[in-house]
């Protein structure tokens, strides 16, 4: 992987699904986002990217999978910017 500013990516899931997520990292570490500016993580035992919440400094998922609507805990880092919204 090569360093992501913010660049659209799609992800499969266990379930065959795929799902959009802006991507900002590179081979060492990457933060995942939802199009809508929620913080999200792969969550192993669902098999899907789940909305995340903050827990000690460390992303953790809230079991909630980003295809739905976030649950209050999750809340977005900041107001969307031009290259996470929709096109």
């Amino acid at each position: 992987m090569t360093a992501a500013h913010g660049e659209r990516l799609t992800f499969g899931q266990r379930d065959g699904s795929e799902v959009q997520l802006v991507v900002f990292g590179d081979e060492f570490y990457a933060r995942y986002e939802t199009l809508g500016g929620h913080s999200a993580v792969y969550d192993d035992a669902r098999g899907v990217f789940c909305y995340a919440r903050l827990v000690d400094g460390a992303f953790v998922s809230t079991g909630v999978a980003v295809t739905g609507p976030p649950p209050p805990e999750a809340r977005p880092l900041a107001a969307p910017t031009r290259s996470t919204q929709a096109r």
